[in-house]
């Protein structure tokens, strides 16, 4: 906080606190005894309240030495509370950086990356044909017959490179008038 963040003339409570403590100057202690009476506390009640708290006081501070021991490296504890403090507030504003810009270039150049491996690996070899082309190329798509007596079955054989079609039930036909 800044020192323009607290306000200049000091609250009820902070003059309450050195009102019982004893250093309200004499001026500001006749004010604030006044305040007290517009607030609806007497004297005596205001006076039976400092009495207690200073009381209360003297109570802590002579038990809160005994429930809490002093710490073994004070000059440690400090020193790293300073160094928080400071980190937290004297941190400069950073200039805008082109590295989410890089970032996206490199993703960018990764994937194009991963996508030719891919290319190169699933689609190159599919159509990389090893060996010279066939000398011709046939392919059969129906094998079927009207006739229920007349059967038709492919078969191709890689080692002689050719492919058949068997047609079996037909009749007999000479090779004479196959000709014409």
């Amino acid at each position: 906080m800044k020192p323009s963040d607290f306000p200049s003339e000091p609250s009820f409570e902070a003059q309450s606190a050195a009102w019982i403590d004893g250093s309200l100057p004499e001026r500001e202690r006749a004010a604030f005894e006044a305040e007290c009476q517009r607030r609806g506390i007497s004297p005596e009640q205001a006076e039976a309240d400092r009495q207690q708290a200073r009381q209360l006081g003297g109570l802590l501070r002579r038990h809160a030495a005994d429930a809490n021991p002093p710490l073994p490296h004070p000059d440690f504890f400090n020193a790293q509370l300073l160094r928080q403090i400071q980190a937290e507030t004297q941190r400069p504003e950073k200039a805008p950086s082109l590295w989410p810009l890089r970032r996206l270039v490199w993703g960018g150049l990764a994937s194009l990356g991963a996508a030719a491996l891919l290319f190169a690996g699933l689609i190159l070899p599919s159509l990389h044909q090893p060996g010279p082309p066939p000398e011709y190329y046939a392919q059969i798509l129906n094998a079927q017959t009207a006739d229920s007596t007349i059967s038709a079955v492919a078969m191709h054989s890689e080692e002689e490179n050719v492919t058949v079609l068997w047609i079996d039930g037909l009749n007999y036909v000479p090779a004479e008038k196959a000709k014409n």
